[in-house]
């Protein structure tokens, strides 16, 4: 049973999560056989506080 977790800054409403998880999910199942309701989805939403990118920080 793949878990997929996703992180990114907040901002994204419910209907933008509803359409990354279906794509997700969809691509999970054509790649691996899976069955749809084996793929789980994680969103977290993360701080730019608390993250950094080639090597600074990003607040």
């Amino acid at each position: 049973m793949p878990y997929i977790e996703v992180l990114w800054f907040p901002g994204r409403d419910k209907n933008q999560k509803k359409i990354l998880t279906k794509e997700i999910t969809d691509s999970f199942v054509r790649v691996t056989g899976c069955k749809p309701n084996a793929v789980e989805i994680i969103f977290r939403e993360i701080t730019k506080e608390n993250s950094a990118s080639s090597g600074k920080l990003l607040d």
